[in-house]
């Protein structure tokens, strides 16, 4: 990327196992669960700079929603840290 343009763009590797068919810059992939990473370094970077805490419910933050209260809130609260892990 260079000034939020794509400066370069190539494929590699085949499409699927045992073809030949090459990967190009217009093959489309699934994101599937690979998304959750690159989801979590937002919020992580935020912890980082001290502006989001780990340990505090995500309604400290939330503006115009907020995480609904349930009898599973009563024994183990919501933090970010427990989103973050699927927990």
């Amino acid at each position: 990327m260079d000034d939020d343009q794509i400066a370069w763009a190539r494929g590699f590797g085949i499409k699927e196992a045992g073809r030949s068919d090459p990967v190009t810059t217009s093959t489309l992939f699934e994101a599937q669960s690979i998304s959750k990473a690159v989801t979590a370094t937002a919020p992580l970077v935020l912890v980082n700079s001290g502006r989001l805490s780990l340990e505090e419910s995500p309604n400290v933050y939330l503006k115009s929603w907020k995480l609904p209260y349930n009898e599973y809130q009563a024994q183990e609260k919501v933090t970010l840290r427990r989103i973050l892990s699927h927990s």
